[in-house]
């Protein structure tokens, strides 16, 4: 063999040994881009997918916070509207003492605790109502008293003052409150 032959049988060697180096470290870099491409691809849609998420529970989170606030609104106003009733059925009852069937009202009063006191009651009433009272010539005029605390009502004592009957208007208004909240409760909406 020739030098000129050996030569080229090294650059020929060589160049292959250099071709064979190229495509293994193309098909290395091929290998390592398919990997980062497929990395990148999954990154993609797994955040992609956590943002659809994510956003899901954002939104529904803000429409149950509507929700609450929605509800809180609704029953604040249904609290203000509730007592605006409340104070305007109080305002009517204990201003019952102004109207035209007030008097019919206290002779219900007396009536009705004769019937749980017996017949010999001490009524208590307010100034105004003392002689209304004793008009109606059911309770011995001796057996009714002014007490400047009572405004509207009676209140109406067993003459041995053992038992009382608490019929002031105020009173009353105390005991019906319950039941008219409910009533309103029941039916505002």
């Amino acid at each position: 063999m020739s030098l000129e032959s050996i030569l080229n049988e090294i650059d020929r060697s060589r160049e292959d040994e250099i071709q064979k180096i190229n495509q293994y470290y193309e098909e290395q870099i091929k290998n390592v881009r398919e990997a980062c491409n497929k990395k990148i691809k999954e990154l993609q849609e797994y955040y992609a997918l956590k943002q659809k998420d994510d956003s899901k529970l954002i939104i529904k989170q803000y429409e149950d916070q509507i929700k609450i606030q929605t509800k809180q609104i609704l029953d604040n106003k249904k609290k203000e509207i509730i007592n605006s009733a409340l104070d305007k059925a109080k305002s009517y009852i204990t201003s019952l003492n102004k109207s035209s069937r007030y008097p019919e009202l206290l002779e219900i009063m007396v009536d009705t605790s004769i019937k749980k006191l017996g017949k010999d009651i001490i009524v208590e009433c307010s100034e105004s109502d003392m002689e209304k009272i004793k008009a109606m010539n059911k309770v011995n005029p001796k057996n009714v008293e002014a007490n400047s605390g009572i405004k509207s009502g009676i209140i109406a004592y067993s003459p041995d003052r053992l038992k009382m009957l608490d019929l002031t208007l105020n009173t009353i208004f105390k005991e019906i409150s319950d039941d008219i909240l409910a009533y309103f409760y029941e039916n505002v909406k």
